[in-house]
């Protein structure tokens, strides 16, 4: 990981190594922009600019839902690494790069600790309830798909995934 990530905004002189000696951009967000759609067409130096400018903030996120540091800077390597061939999906709309960015890196976090949580077959069966009574059952399944998504994920993450609230969050 390198500490340039952390330091913020990679100054103007980098950018001009990075970018050729005529492009300091107008703004940051237009740098960031710009370096899009550079990667985009595969330009290693935007590339670059993305994962320094990008790389300190990705991995505070990651870190913050798995908690270990070494797992946090392999998850990060392996976004940036996806982000060569993923930068196709991104569209630009009211969200700008970063959010987008980063709920990449939050699913990624999530994917690792769903394969590090083996649930012992042993431990996975239906409620009590719903094992007796079959009607409990039915009211359950169209009770749980009238949630909204972001709250169905939420139930399916604690209760059948089995993550802590705060891993969640």
């Amino acid at each position: 990981m390198n500490s340039d990530s952390a330091r913020g905004p990679v100054p103007s002189t980098r950018r001009r190594r990075l970018f050729g000696a005529g492009s300091t951009g107008s703004g940051e967000s237009d740098l960031v922009g710009y370096a899009v759609a550079r990667a985009r067409q595969g330009d290693r130096a935007a590339l670059e600019y993305l994962y320094l400018h990008f790389a300190g903030e990705v991995q505070r996120c990651v870190q913050g839902i798995v908690f270990q540091a070494h797992d946090a800077e392999d998850i990060t390597h392996n976004v940036f690494v996806k982000l060569l061939g993923g930068l196709d999906r991104y569209e630009e709309r009211e969200s700008p790069f970063s959010a987008w960015l980063l709920q990449v890196a939050r699913n990624a976090a999530l994917d690792h600790l769903r394969r590090r949580r083996a649930v012992p077959s042993g431990q996975v069966h239906p409620a009590p309830s719903a094992e007796r009574n079959p009607e409990t059952a039915d009211t359950l399944r169209d009770a749980f798909e009238t949630l909204p998504d972001q709250q169905r994920i939420v139930l399916f993450l604690r209760h059948v995934v089995g993550l802590s609230p705060g891993e969640i969050a």
